[in-house]
């Protein structure tokens, strides 16, 4: 039986008003162990921690030990990588923008709108259709072709 969504609801509001969620569980042990701890990368070890934690279970269900979480968040800030994170961010970023003052031009295909009014690619007039074929006389080129 599922559950009402009332409760689901209830039980929502009783989850981020706990005292002991694992987001602040995980907070309050990267205070007190993790002199490189930043509160501004928490969301980003949070998603790092989860990633790590489906590596381990190989994607299943499952659990994994509170000391190896706690050591994965502390790796996440005493090796630095969120700086590693940030810096894959920023040369995606890179790769993307078009460079004004080069030769090369970089961009994305979401850069690419339909309405360039600064397009200089050839327009291609519209296919030719050709005539239908005449009965009798003499044959143009797409009969000759057999078109």
């Amino acid at each position: 039986m599922k559950p009402t969504k009332e409760q689901v609801e209830a039980y929502k509001s009783m989850a981020k008003q706990s005292p002991m969620s694992m987001e602040s569980m995980i907070k309050a042990h990267l205070v007190a162990n993790c002199p490189k701890f930043i509160e501004s990368k928490l969301d980003g070890c949070l998603k790092y921690l989860t990633a790590c934690a489906r590596e381990i279970l190989d994607s299943k269900s499952g659990e994994v030990a509170d000391d190896v979480c706690y050591k994965i968040c502390r790796d996440y800030f005493n090796d630095e990588v969120w700086k590693q994170e940030e810096a894959s961010k920023k040369a995606v970023k890179d790769n993307n923008i078009k460079q004004t003052n080069g030769v090369d031009v970089k961009c994305s295909v979401d850069d690419v709108t339909d309405d360039d009014d600064n397009d200089e690619t050839p327009v291609c007039p519209p296919p030719v259709k050709p005539q239908p074929k005449q009965e009798a006389g003499q044959l143009d080129m797409f009969a000759a072709l057999g078109m």
